[in-house]
């Protein structure tokens, strides 16, 4: 996801662009999502976890260090994402 739909950009536009790229590349699977290079300080975090959630939604996995980070990233945000 580039960084300037992270930084400047909405939670709408950052789903948007997370379904298209699943509709895109992810047939057949071996993909990853992510920011460009790394998420930068000024991303929105709001945005940030709405690319994770749009990931779920629309593409599948998603793989965690552990259960509590799983835990804690969708638990609190997923109910406020659109």
């Amino acid at each position: 996801v580039p960084i300037e739909t992270l930084t400047r950009g909405t939670q709408h536009e950052t789903v948007n662009y997370v379904k298209r790229l699943m509709h895109e590349c992810a047939p057949g699977g071996g993909y990853i999502i992510s920011s460009v290079h790394s998420v930068m300080s000024t991303c929105r975090w709001e945005n940030y976890m709405a690319m994770l959630w749009a990931a779920k939604k629309f593409g599948g996995i998603l793989l965690y260090k552990n259960e509590s980070e799983k835990i804690n990233s969708f638990s609190q945000n997923a109910s406020e994402m659109i």
